[in-house]
């Protein structure tokens, strides 16, 4: 259900199990010709996958550890220290005559700031 409908039936801000539940309700509804067999089979599947999708929010409100933390951050700094020495020969061949300082500069500036924001956002 979209967020306009979910309000309409009064459900508040759409849920992944209430997609879940849209599913199963609308395979029954949709699907009559399926025997009591296959929708307990089809019910059980979708509990299935109801437990995952309780077990990934369960990670996903789990806070990440503070070394945790401090080690991805050091170790993207590192890398994107380190970085420009190892494209400035890639650059340079590609760059035949020339020189590729230029963009060694725009691309780990360019990469530094998608990746620094990527984590910015993941903290």
């Amino acid at each position: 259900l979209d967020r306009m409908s979910a309000g309409i039936v009064g459900l508040g801000t759409p849920t992944p199990y209430l997609g879940l539940e849209a599913i199963a309700l609308g395979a029954t509804q949709r699907l009559p010709s399926l025997t009591d067999q296959e929708r307990v089979g089809l019910e059980d599947m979708l509990a299935g996958t109801a437990a995952k999708l309780g077990q990934c929010e369960r990670i996903l409100r789990q806070p990440i550890p503070l070394g945790y933390k401090r080690y991805t951050i050091r170790f993207l700094w590192a890398w994107l220290l380190l970085l420009p020495f190892a494209l400035l020969p890639s650059l340079a061949v590609a760059n035949i005559g020339r020189d590729a300082t230029g963009p060694v500069v725009f691309t780990v500036t360019a990469m530094g700031v998608v990746f620094l924001s990527i984590e910015d956002i993941a903290v």
